[in-house]
């Protein structure tokens, strides 16, 4: 356990020293990653780097995402980087992810990435509310 633990602190570590650096394509793929680490602590050190690089290098990979958490991750970065203009892409992708057998902290995240969405987007489109409480209706309560 404390070698695991060790190890986890090191990666840390090495994400929280690019903090406020510039990072090259290649590093920030290993960054990108760690965005799926099953370390909360290594996935809020990798969402920190990622953050804090121009959206527009990384926006259409977290919109094009595959693997859930990873996915999860990225879009709460998307939202965070307060753009309205990008909420509605980033509802709709919400709303395509697969959450079938998610967790309980994959759950929480999506819940969280969309009211951050939906505090940004202001009015929507009916179709996308309305697709948006069909979800939400779908997911919760989990019981």
């Amino acid at each position: 356990m404390r070698a695991f633990a060790a190890t986890s602190r090191a990666t840390r570590r090495q994400l929280e020293a690019l903090l406020g650096k510039q990072i090259s394509s290649d590093m920030l793929q290993g960054v990108w990653q760690h965005l799926g680490d099953a370390d909360p602590w290594i996935r809020y050190a990798a969402r920190n780097v990622l953050e804090r690089h121009p959206v527009s290098t990384w926006q259409r990979r977290a919109l094009t995402e595959e693997r859930r958490l990873v996915a999860l991750t990225a879009l709460t970065s998307l939202a965070r980087s307060e753009q309205p203009q990008l909420a509605s892409q980033i509802l709709a992708r919400l709303n395509a992810l697969d959450m079938r057998g998610a967790t309980p902290r994959e759950r929480l995240t999506l819940a969280y990435t969309y009211v951050r969405c939906l505090d940004l987007a202001g009015r929507l489109e009916p179709d996308l509310t309305k697709s948006i409480q069909d979800r939400l209706l779908a997911l919760y309560p989990d019981t």
